[in-house]
């Protein structure tokens, strides 16, 4: 299992020896982590031989310092590049398994580490400048990098994810507690399989739903059987062949808690214990050590004045250049707007912003003109409001383009929760108002998620996660997802 101390997850494994349970898990994941880092290591070799042919093509004849260069000596310093990249990385946890929402920590993390080594090799080409190592071979190889870096680290995920999906390394687990921590708990097992963690039902000593099954995630979606009660725990764990339990019940006395990892430590069944308060949702906990004591405290979202002026300023500078750079795109899009549908060419609608104040959002209007403002949003291109453009423009989200002016006016920022209209609005609960502490944004982690066709309230837990982690580098990781998935339609 994953050293808790790397993770904010709030769940840690009771002192009492080790389970049988998990064998299948630690061979798994070392083999997941050995194929990170065997695709890091090959891709920073396979950027160095791209970049020396490249600079030997004639793409570069023009350009080139000197007529070929021997790719050997390239080679050699992309070997050890490799060899120190894989160093760096290993050294900021990204061969660990990941614990963040869209494993998006781990992306900033990878940025760090780029960084890093390109230093570190920009430094090596005036150091081993007696070997005449060009720079733009250099360039090149930095630059291709980072994307064979990224499609090696997605082809491991996606290796993972069809022998996980296969049972091939996974873990069927069931949750005591069919209340808000243990519904929480599904959905964080269900949305990172990493774990190799697999929900098979809920046991809890309440009275049982209608349909025998427990609903949890964004929108109620997805569900479990409840099993049963906590009186055969230990007969509905071994007759579903279960040797992993989860207790997520905060409210649970220490004296029936020692009873029940009593029982699972008599029939060999790894007890893992959600020990948070349930005096306030998950996020707002997080873990400290001193020494080898775990201390849970309650943190709050940093606002500082730093790190608004950043990304102000980023906001301002970025919407700016793309209005100015997209302003022919803009008066392509009005035209064939108005020849090939009747109505206006914008649509302004009243949303919630920051400290719920109203402003008026602006889109390219992809709905007929008499399709009711205040609707619920067409959750599919063959809704009759949209018409043929408007799908077009809603598949590749440049509908949303006109959204960069409320942006530069301080109405809304490049990333954060999206607008929501005030009828919704106005029927949030406490938790669903944290939304309003910063501008809503034109993107953010639920557009980059594969629960972004739900309605927005129903996807607070991410628009929170960015709440409370929101940093510079993490809009710049939100950005570049949302340019991949801008054209997979929505």
């Amino acid at each position: 299992m994953p050293d808790p101390r790397a993770s904010d997850s709030g769940i840690w494994p009771p002192a009492f020896g080790r389970s049988k349970a998990f064998a299948a898990i630690p061979w798994r994941a070392q083999l997941v982590s050995a194929g990170f880092i065997t695709v890091d290591f090959l891709a920073v070799a396979l950027a160095h031989l791209v970049a020396a042919w490249l600079y030997n093509s004639v793409i570069f004849e023009g350009i080139r310092l000197r007529s070929y260069f021997d790719p050997t000596d390239f080679l050699l310093v992309g070997l050890g590049l490799g060899v120190f990249m894989v160093l760096v990385f290993g050294a900021l946890g990204l061969y660990r398994r990941g614990t963040s929402v869209l494993n998006v920590e781990e992306d900033m993390q990878l940025v760090r580490g780029f960084a890093f080594c390109a230093v570190v090799a920009l430094a090596l080409s005036f150091v081993l400048r007696d070997r005449q190592l060009p720079r733009i071979a250099i360039s090149l190889a930095l630059g291709l990098m980072v994307p064979l870096t990224v499609v090696g680290r997605r082809f491991v995920r996606r290796i993972s994810a069809w022998l996980l999906s296969a049972g091939v390394g996974s873990q069927p687990v069931v949750i005591y507690g069919a209340g808000d921590t243990g519904r929480q708990l599904a959905d964080r097992l269900v949305h990172n399989p990493q774990f190799g963690l697999v929900p098979v039902g809920f046991v809890d000593d309440g009275p049982a739903p209608g349909d025998g099954r427990v609903y949890f995630g964004a929108g109620r979606k997805r569900s479990l059987e409840l099993l049963g009660t906590g009186e055969k725990l230990v007969y509905l764990l071994k007759s579903r062949g279960v040797s992993v339990l989860f207790l997520a019940m905060p409210r649970l006395s220490s004296e029936r808690l020692a009873a029940i990892q009593e029982r699972c430590r008599e029939s060999e069944i790894y007890c893992y214990h959600v020990p948070l308060f349930s005096a306030g949702p998950l996020r707002r906990f997080s873990i400290t050590f001193v020494g080898d004591m775990p201390l849970v405290y309650e943190r709050a979202p940093s606002f500082g004045l730093l790190n608004r002026f950043a990304k102000r300023t980023f906001d301002i500078a970025v919407s700016a250049a793309l209005l100015l750079l997209f302003s022919w795109l803009f008066a392509v899009i009005a035209v064939a707007l108005k020849i090939w549908s009747h109505g206006p060419v914008l649509f302004a609608q009243e949303r919630i912003g920051q400290h719920g104040l109203s402003f008026r959002m602006y889109k390219f209007r992809s709905m007929h003109a008499n399709a009711p403002a205040y609707a619920r949003k067409p959750e599919s291109g063959a809704d009759p409001r949209v018409f043929p453009l408007g799908r077009v423009l809603r598949r590749t989200s440049l509908d949303e383009l006109p959204q960069l002016w409320n942006v530069l006016r301080g109405e809304m920022s490049l990333v954060g929760p999206r607008p929501e209209m005030p009828q919704i609005a106005s029927e949030y609960n406490p938790v669903q108002r944290e939304r309003f502490m910063v501008r809503p944004g034109m993107t953010g982690l639920w557009q980059v998620s594969a629960d972004r066709n739900l309605p927005i309230h129903e996807n607070v837990d991410y628009d929170l996660y960015y709440i409370y982690n929101q940093s510079l580098l993490l809009d710049l990781i939100i950005l570049g997802r949302t340019a991949f998935a801008m054209f997979g339609g929505r």
